[in-house]
């Protein structure tokens, strides 16, 4: 435990260093639990010690300092990056206007099934949001990490996706 504190110590220091706001630091997981003794024939196993874990999440709003601050927190005792999540801070305005296509899209396929079916679309009955999709998490190792003079990171382009699902009256 005085180990994990330790190095938890250390961890938190090279965050305030990198100017990391502490509003963006959270603790997720904290663990003790004990490690045994390689199983012996004739004996019972043994507790050889106890094994401390700690897990922090951390939000990197500038990401120019992202790949310092990566190189930073391995530096300082993690020995695992579990990820890294590129996503967007406000999605709101994006995903309405993804939404907004996923709407048009749907009423302009109707206007098209109607017309094929000679018919036309009327009022709508009912819209179900079947979800909106935002980026998915990078999973980096820390041995990968700790071999690199630097971390290269690249956030590359962000998607949003909306799906509906609209009812339209059949005239």
């Amino acid at each position: 435990l005085d180990a994990n504190s330790a190095a938890m110590s250390r961890l938190m220091a090279a965050l305030k260093k990198a100017k990391v706001d502490p509003a963006d630091i959270q603790t997720s997981n904290f663990n003790v639990s004990p490690w045994y003794e390689p199983y012996v024939r004739d004996r019972p196993r043994m507790i050889g010690g106890y094994q401390a874990t700690n897990q922090v999440g951390v939000r990197i709003r500038d990401l120019a300092k992202l790949g310092q601050i990566l190189d930073a927190v391995v530096s300082a005792g993690s020995n695992r990056v579990n990820g890294v999540q590129f996503s967007i801070a406000k999605p709101d305005e994006l995903l309405d206007r993804a939404r907004r296509k996923a709407v048009a899209d749907a009423k302009r396929r109707a206007a098209l099934y109607a017309e094929a079916a000679g018919a036309a679309i009327g009022q709508v009955l009912s819209i179900d949001e079947q979800g909106s999709r935002l980026p998915r998490a990078l999973t980096v190792s820390a041995d990968s990490l700790m071999k690199s003079e630097s971390v290269p990171v690249s956030p590359g382009t962000q998607e949003i996706a909306a799906s509906v699902t609209i009812r339209f009256e059949l005239k």
